[in-house]
């Protein structure tokens, strides 16, 4: 007895998007892997963040928080008119 196989042909398009997700997915996974494996900040960033001191902090504000950097703007609410007055 012979048994006929029918192949579902998908549109290309179809085709296309399905391989561009599969191709996401593992690279997706690789950049994952690579910066959990591989970046050694990851696991060295608690102990820069220790060393930092009160002083540094103070310094960096100074340098940082002056009136010449800051922007001020002023808020104020818009009363709009009633339909059918004109304002």
């Amino acid at each position: 007895v012979s048994e006929i196989v029918r192949l579902t042909v998908l549109p290309w398009p179809v085709l296309a998007v399905t391989a561009l997700f599969g191709f996401l997915a593992g690279f997706s996974d690789f950049i994952l892997a690579n910066t959990v494996l591989f970046d050694e900040r990851l696991f060295t960033a608690p102990s820069a963040y220790e060393q930092v001191t009160p002083e540094d902090v103070q310094k960096v504000a100074a340098q940082l928080l002056k009136q010449t950097n800051r922007t001020v703007g002023a808020l104020s609410a818009v009363q709009h008119a009633s339909p059918g007055e004109e304002g």
